[in-house]
């Protein structure tokens, strides 16, 4: 994830089946693509409203 907003979900740096057969490629996809995605939407949706927050980082 870059460090200000607005935040992007960077593609795995690894392929999905890395992790297999511990978690499978379709799990992977579903957290990384739809979850993640999802809370990173969020977050950018709300920081969208409050400018003062947008050049810090998540830390």
């Amino acid at each position: 994830m870059n460090e200000h907003y607005p935040f992007i979900n960077p593609p795995l740096p690894y392929e999905y089946h890395a992790m297999e057969p511990y978690i499978d490629t379709q799990t992977m996809r579903l957290h990384h693509n739809r979850h993640l995605q999802t809370y990173i939407d969020r977050l950018n949706s709300i920081l969208k409203d409050h400018p003062e927050y947008q050049t810090l980082s998540l830390e």
